[in-house]
């Protein structure tokens, strides 16, 4: 092996989170310039944020400038959050999107990270301004993303790629529920919608 390619760790580092040094900070990299050019004072908001690649994604949007609404399920990660540079925390439930609007105090939304599918990617998208993305990147859920009928109406188109780094989108589909033939190799691709209201 290279000696370039060799990543030090300290001894008593757990060996599976030692594994993850490649994949985590260029995953939390890419989704912040991969598919919404973010200037300085941008909100993005995820889900999972207390995950690795969320951690990582507070720290790398908190040094751009970038705002970041983080959604986890208790609250008593909000702290350890803020800690780390989260502008603000909320626990994901129904009413995600009066709550997220709160917080930002109407601000738009222009990125959604959405790592847990099912209905968490619906309430999240709910979130997202008219001409904003969200981008699938797992499924927690074990489920496929769903999107709201509201979305759909608002041209929702679905982007992916193949999920490697440096990646472009391979392709844009045509507008229709991603649980249909494609569903097969839409995971782990990850996976963007735009929201563009139709004129």
């Amino acid at each position: 092996m290279k000696a370039d390619v060799v990543i030090a760790v300290p001894p008593r580092m757990d060996v599976r989170q030692a594994a993850m040094l490649r994949i985590n900070p260029p995953t939390a990299l890419l989704l912040l310039i991969d598919f919404v050019a973010l200037k300085p004072g941008d909100w993005v908001i995820q889900n999972v944020a207390n995950s690795a690649v969320g951690r990582l994604v507070v720290g790398l949007a908190r040094a751009r400038g970038v705002k970041t609404l983080n959604v986890v399920r208790r609250d008593s990660l909000f702290a350890d959050l803020k800690g780390l540079g989260a502008d603000a925390c909320v626990v994901d439930g129904d009413d995600l999107a009066e709550r997220v609007k709160a917080q930002t105090a109407g601000a738009p939304i222009r990125l959604g990270l959405d790592a847990v599918a099912g209905r968490a990617t619906a309430r999240l998208s709910a979130c997202v301004a008219e001409g904003g993305v969200v981008c699938n990147y797992g499924s927690m859920s074990g489920e496929d993303p769903v999107m709201s009928r509201g979305a759909r109406r608002e041209g929702v188109r679905h982007r992916r790629d193949q999920g490697r780094a440096g990646a472009r989108p391979a392709r844009r589909a045509r507008r229709q529920d991603p649980g249909r033939a494609e569903r097969g190799d839409l995971m782990p691709r990850r996976t963007a919608w735009r929201a563009s209201r139709c004129a």
